[in-house]
């Protein structure tokens, strides 16, 4: 039986020499390896190394700039899946461009299999608007990313950024090949069934200036419940991530279903939703995201000083992220989430039927007591809540109180039923 080829190009990130280790596995897994090494790549790697380890020659910038044949073209007719490891913010800008002034860059256009992306680079970086467009094209182009995920980074600061494990993306080049076999050939994985989810979660910031902000207690502990659960089901899941106090821990191997927008503001975050609706043709949208109301009608660019024994603050308002969802009619079920300090179900009512929701789940933000009289933390920053499931007509649903986790699982099965 033929091996399947893999093209496995490392960029010049610092995780570039974890590649010696990946080639092997790749190799011990039955794959037959071609290495693609970028010219950064060699300030960490050496194409010695991998020559000894795989047997075969390693391509490389040089080499290609001085052959007159289209040697990237036969290269990528000749692979069943590419692997772009260690994918640094140039490079993906670079294959979002469409640049192919480079081996790598020309090898990706010219390829046909599935391209799996393992980005790794500071979290600030993957975090900026710039790499998130270069992300958002690439999943439209149908490539696949795995990770990166939270950790210790090369700065020694921890976040977003870390490479994902070497297992992890062998789990998905495993799953995407066997998945592919009864598919026509095509770029990427648009073709395959899927079940997409959009989150919002975290709470929105309104600058007053660079350092004051408007904004609330959400953790983001309900969303990234929720992710989990949702992940764990099968479904592919966007989410729109506003600051969060919560750690994002996403078991790897649900890495390739999920990808991470950030946004800091509520409109920037409406804004975003109203591209991802375009996008992607979501079958359900959990709106958790706790977003800001009002934001200064003139924020300062300088850190606003002291004056006298007060100051007037003129707001206005910002747009209403899940009103826009509900009035598009592009999302067949529309979950809002509503904390209410007083008349709860009415309230949480009103706001389904007003914003054209399927439900509303329901979290109390002042305390509440327990069956025995004693009173519970509200839903912000706890690890628990008291959840209800409220329909715009009938009988509302009561979740009960338990931890954030459970109820999620409580939720996503609830509303997963009736998708």
């Amino acid at each position: 039986m033929q091996k399947k080829k893999i093209l496995l190009g490392v960029c010049g990130s610092v995780s570039a020499y974890k590649a010696y280790n990946f080639s092997r596995q790749l190799v011990k897994s039955g794959y037959e390896v071609e290495v693609l090494l970028t010219r950064a790549a060699l300030n960490f790697v050496r194409p010695e190394t991998f020559q000894a380890i795989l047997g075969s020659k390693v391509l490389s910038d040089e080499e290609w700039y001085a052959d007159t044949k289209e040697s990237h073209v036969d290269d990528a007719y000749e692979a069943q899946a590419m692997v772009i490891f260690g994918a640094t913010a140039a490079t993906l800008s670079r294959m979002a461009s469409g640049h192919s002034d480079n081996r790598l860059g020309a090898t990706y256009l010219s390829v046909r299999g599935p391209v799996l992306i393992a980005p790794a680079m500071e979290s600030r970086m993957w975090k900026h608007p710039s790499t998130q467009r270069n992300v958002t094209q690439l999943r439209d182009d149908g490539c696949l990313f795995v990770g990166p995920i939270s950790g210790d980074l090369a700065s020694g600061r921890k976040g977003v950024g870390r490479l994902a494990r070497d297992e992890t993306i062998l789990k998905v080049i495993r799953t995407t090949l066997k998945a592919r076999q009864s598919l026509p050939k095509s770029h990427g994985l648009k073709s395959l069934p899927e079940r997409h989810a959009l989150v919002t979660l975290g709470a929105t910031r309104e600058y007053l200036d660079p350092a004051r902000f408007l904004s609330n207690p959400s953790s983001g502990k309900m969303g990234f419940a929720i992710i989990n659960a949702l992940l764990r089901k099968g479904w592919y899941v966007t989410a729109l991530c506003a600051h969060t106090t919560a750690e994002a821990l996403v078991p790897e191997e649900h890495d390739a279903q999920l990808r991470t927008l950030y946004v800091q503001d509520a409109d920037t975050l409406a804004a975003l939703c109203e591209q991802v609706i375009v996008e992607t043709q979501f079958d359900l949208a959990f709106c958790v995201a706790a977003v800001s109301d009002f934001t200064p009608v003139n924020a300062s660019t300088e850190k606003i000083k002291k004056k006298g024994e007060g100051m007037s603050l003129a707001l206005k308002r910002t747009r209403d992220t899940l009103s826009l969802l509900g009035a598009s009619q592009r999302i067949p079920n529309l979950i809002g989430f509503a904390a209410e300090s007083e008349n709860y179900i009415s309230n949480a009512r009103r706001k389904c039927i007003a914003k054209g929701c399927t439900w509303v789940a329901l979290n109390a933000i002042a305390a509440l007591e327990n069956e025995s009289g004693d009173e519970h933390e509200s839903a912000f920053e706890s690890d628990e809540n008291r959840l209800w499931l409220v329909p715009p007509q009938g009988q509302a649903i009561d979740l009960g109180r338990d931890l954030k986790k459970k109820l999620a699982e409580r939720l996503v099965e609830r509303v997963v039923r009736k998708t």
